[in-house]
């Protein structure tokens, strides 16, 4: 750079120096001058990123749609901090340097302060005369690039002002008097831009994608460098490629190479914090690991041991389904160790059974188990989204509306997603979940990109409830007629044979054993005692208040799913009116008897369990997924 100053006579240096000639040529644009920076004369400085990190690509595109004869006009479309205004300087720089097409030689690239310029007017007609008044002084300086930064932005702030800012800039767009360079990001360009034809045709699109990796480790190099030399901090080679590999992997939101940078910059402190001057590929997976609660880096010993028994851990909350929890505890296992696809989501399940016999259980006890937390999971209840505005609701409106997927995965990146009754849904939803289960991507409506990569889907339904109700009474083994009721399912049209194949398992889940139901009705009851507990009331758990729990809440057609409420309008119920009556204080402990609950007494004198009489229909053969209680 300092022998380009030296060589004044070259074509550099001298198309940095705006001629005699060309300032008599052309006019001077008093007014925009009021609302703009001239950015041919910023341009002489030094250069930006983004022919760095980009090329010439669509700095090239927009000497191809400004150099038209008519509606030379082009809007730059990219995400906050792809580089748009980058593109822009580095355009107008061209310009400067002579490295452009000769209709463009000599033309001022302008941009427009719209912010400024709406916070000045006070009325609709102020705004709308001070507007036509820039635009025609922009036309009469004869070589004026108008850019006008945030378009939908000036849009809206127009409408505020009951203006139609468009319909008076659409004369100067259709004419070859100007040339204008808006800019816009991807949600807004969906929501205002788009959906208007009359702008679609004023203006030619140029996209701004995320650059190549190669391109991206050379610019974090720079900015690894620029951050050595004015911290006591050095960043190795396979640091910076794993600031990157995370960057794109672990963070949601944002785009590259902003969200590179960002996570080198914010881990220059952490380490100098830590006495660390030497950032290692560690260092940044231990700095990922604590922003974002992912586990990754090295497996510690309490996870290992986690992470080999992981099926043990699940069965200590749900009872039998060894083929699920295998299945389940294999791909969380492939997903530690860093061996899955980065470009799929963790893991992808379809869960197959009849209502109440533990499907969401298990799904709860994966987020409990391998994420630490039950709350790890969320669930959408799919058949909410059977009508006409599923995918709406689903991904977000037009009017800008959020969608509740992205809030969702947004909310928590890193869980598990239940997709409930994943059947009933509308079929332009189940279309969208063809891409994200295979891709772990998708768009809002907006055209934002979301991420689930880092998270699980579990989609259950009750199809093939009938089919897997008779197998089991024919005593035959669910696995061998597994084929023949995913067949039927595809050929009811519920579910698409391709969406079938999107999933990384799909089981089966049969009817629950008699000794399932006991087992959960102990569990709902601990869990009864454990919040009167906190009230210093001692539940005692006896045979009156399980066999009451299981006479009122087993229905062979819903499984174990009435026990809850059962438990609320039984006991809790009963406690209620103890504690209200004086009759149990804190510090007392309560026992149910059979003289409680008067309607277990007629079974009693014939020598019939509750239970029995609940499940006189239901197969005795070994079942899976109800919940299990927890060693006392």
């Amino acid at each position: 750079r300092q022998k380009q100053k030296e060589r004044f006579w070259g074509k550099v240096s001298l198309g940095q120096s705006t001629s005699f000639g060309s300032e008599l040529a052309y006019g001077s644009a008093f007014v925009l001058g009021k609302y703009s920076e001239d950015l041919s004369k910023k341009a002489i400085g030094g250069g930006s990123n983004f022919r760095f990190v980009y090329g010439n690509e669509q700095i090239r595109q927009l000497e191809v749609v400004l150099s038209r004869g008519k509606e030379a006009n082009a809007i730059l479309v990219g995400e906050d901090g792809s580089g748009k205004m980058d593109v822009v300087l580095d355009f107008a720089r061209d310009i400067m340097n002579g490295y452009i097409n000769p209709a463009l030689q000599h033309k001022r690239v302008m941009s427009f302060n719209t912010k400024s310029f709406i916070a000045n007017m006070r009325s609709k007609q102020e705004l709308e005369t001070a507007l036509i008044r820039l635009m025609n002084d922009a036309v009469k300086a004869g070589n004026v690039i108008l850019v006008i930064e945030d378009l939908p932005g000036f849009i809206r702030s127009g409408l505020a002002l009951d203006s139609d800012v468009m319909s008076l800039i659409d004369p100067y767009l259709a004419g070859t008097t100007i040339q204008v360079i808006a800019t816009a990001d991807n949600a807004r360009y969906h929501q205002f831009i788009e959906p208007n034809n009359a702008i679609m045709q004023r203006f030619e699109k140029v996209v701004l994608t995320e650059p190549a990796e190669e391109s991206l480790i050379r610019i974090l190099e720079e900015v690894a460098e620029n951050t050595e030399r004015r911290n006591p901090i050095y960043f190795t080679y396979p640091a910076v490629t794993e600031i990157i590999r995370s960057a794109q992997n672990y963070f949601t939101d944002g785009v590259m190479p902003d969200k590179a940078i960002d996570l080198l910059v914010e881990l220059t402190p952490s380490m100098l914090s830590r006495g660390g001057h030497l950032v290692k590929k560690l260092d940044v997976l231990q700095f990922v690991r604590e922003k974002t609660n992912i586990p990754v880096g090295n497996i510690t010993e309490d996870e290992r041991e986690r992470l080999q028994n992981l099926e043990g851990l699940m069965h200590d909350l749900v009872i039998g389904q060894e083929q699920a929890l295998d299945v389940i505890a294999n791909a969380m296992r492939r997903a530690r160790a860093g061996v899955r696809s980065m470009n799929r989501p963790i893991g992808t399940f379809l869960f197959l059974g009849p209502t109440g016999v533990g499907k969401t259980e298990t799904a709860k006890a994966l987020a409990t188990v391998f994420f630490g937390n039950e709350n790890a999971m969320s669930r959408l209840d799919m058949s909410e989204y059977q009508g006409d505005d599923g995918l709406n609701r689903m991904i977000g409106g037009m009017d800008g509306t959020p969608g509740v997927l992205p809030v969702m995965l947004k909310e928590q990146p890193y869980g598990v997603v239940l997709l409930d009754e994943f059947e009933k849904t509308n079929p332009k939803v189940l279309d969208l979940f063809l891409q994200i289960l295979d891709e772990g991507i998708f768009h809002d409506a907006q055209g934002r990109q979301v991420n689930g990569r880092n998270t699980i889907f579990i989609a259950t339904s009750n199809a093939g409830a009938g089919e897997i109700r008779e197998a089991m009474k024919a005593g035959v083994e669910l696995e061998t007629v597994k084929k023949e009721i995913i067949d039927k399912i595809i050929a009811g049209g519920k579910i698409k044979p391709e969406l079938f194949n999107r999933f990384d398992g799909i089981i089966l889940f049969h009817h629950l054993r008699q000794e399932d139901y006991e087992q959960i009705a102990v569990l709902m009851l601990k869990k009864l005692q454990k919040r009167l507990r906190e009230k210093s009331i001692n539940l005692i758990i006896n045979d009156a208040v399980k066999d009451a729990v299981l006479f009122h809440g087993v229905d062979p057609d819903f499984g174990a799913r009435p026990m809850t409420r059962a438990i609320q309008e039984v006991v809790e119920q009963k406690v209620a009116e103890k504690i209200i009556g004086g009759k149990l204080t804190q510090g007392a402990s309560l026992e149910f008897t059979y003289d409680d609950f008067p309607e277990l007494k007629t079974l009693q004198s014939v020598s019939v369990s509750p239970l029995d009489e609940a499940l006189s229909q239901i197969p005795s053969e070994p079942v899976v997924g109800s919940p299990q209680p927890p060693t006392p």
